[in-house]
């Protein structure tokens, strides 16, 4: 019998807390999570005078935060980037307008994109030619998809493949986690996927064991970034558990989340394949999600990486004239090169 020392360690919140929490939630919360999952919830009028008030809400109460040394150097090499009221609404709606989060958010925001990025590229804008040489393997390999399509209430589509991410002891572990920073963004650059949030699909597949450990520290940081640092609100979680290993895998991610993600999770016995039926209930439909990744829509994982960097070329494009488009464009032949 193999011996794993995570079988051996009981999760901080499992399957028994995470019961409870559910059972003792107050009617407005259990409601307000349902709407989240069926795309029902509430829409806040975002009126100019109430944009406004927020936006110096938010000031204020990231002034009242002590240390931000990331965020302020963000202001001095790049302070309109800093300004853009559009770049901060991000924030603002993520946290449905609580601007004391939000202002949490924000400074969280650079100290981890610093800590990943790395000052060159921390305090601009991010799209897929931000990666750096030795992360365009891990781009390749991919694992973690943004969906051309969104649901049918308007959310985009956030896959983690296990499957595809089997081979992470030869990957690096924040090459990993920029993958999903620059997906996070491409989702949110949508006013509509600000505004309703995303829905992430968790597809476990079949887990090696001495992978575990890696497992449970990537899940750990995708949740802390997701719930602490990014500008995203997650509107629904679906994971798919089609062996033990998975359900135990996921007893240790009830740890990582906050209450509010694990009242809009959805754990599903079985491969995605045998749950079209259900996922149909929350507006997510076969002909959404790639051949790939076990749906119906026609679409290859280059096709899919190919339309996301030609996406981020003609953006260098417009912005900078084609002379700063032509690094771009040999990272996109070079990508192209290597499905041949």
């Amino acid at each position: 019998m193999f011996q794993s020392t995570l079988l051996k360690t009981k999760p901080a919140f499992g399957y028994e807390q995470f019961r409870h929490e559910l059972a003792v939630m107050s009617d407005e919360e259990r409601e307000e999570a349902v709407r989240d999952l069926y795309a029902a919830e509430e829409e806040i009028a975002e009126n100019p005078k109430f944009i406004e008030y927020k936006l110096n809400e938010l000031e204020d109460e990231i002034d009242k935060i002590d240390h931000k040394e990331s965020y302020e150097l963000a202001q001095f090499v790049n302070e309109e980037y800093m300004s853009d009221s559009h770049f901060r609404l991000m924030f603002l709606r993520a946290d449905r307008f609580d601007a004391k989060r939000a202002a949490k958010r924000l400074v969280k925001y650079f100290d981890r994109k610093v800590e990943l990025f790395g000052t060159e590229v921390a305090f601009h804008k991010l799209s897929f030619l931000d990666f750096s040489a030795e992360d365009r393997g891990d781009v390749e390999a991919g694992g973690i998809y943004l969906l051309p399509y969104p649901d049918e209430g308007g959310r985009k589509i956030i896959v983690t493949c296990r499957t595809h991410l089997q081979d992470m002891h030869q990957r690096k572990f924040n090459s990993v986690i920029r993958l999903l920073w620059i997906i996070v963004h491409e989702a949110v650059e949508d006013e509509t996927v600000q505004k309703n949030g995303v829905v992430l699909l968790g597809l476990n597949g079949d887990q090696q064991r001495d992978r575990w450990p890696k497992d449970v520290s990537l899940g750990k940081a995708f949740w802390s970034d997701g719930k602490d640092a990014l500008p995203v609100r997650v509107a629904g979680v679906h994971r798919f558990t089609p062996t033990y290993i998975g359900k135990v895998l996921n007893e240790h991610y009830l740890s990582f989340m906050g209450a509010k993600t694990r009242a809009r999770l959805r754990l599903w016995s079985g491969p995605l394949e045998a749950n079209w039926t259900n996922l149909e209930e929350y507006g997510i439909t076969q002909d959404m999600i790639p051949v790939f990744l076990g749906g119906a829509l026609d679409m290859t994982h280059h096709h899919w990486l190919q339309a996301h960097m030609e996406k981020a070329v003609s953006s260098v494009e417009h912005k900078y004239g084609s002379n700063q488009a032509i690094a771009a464009r040999a990272f996109l032949k070079t990508i192209n090169s290597h499905f041949r």
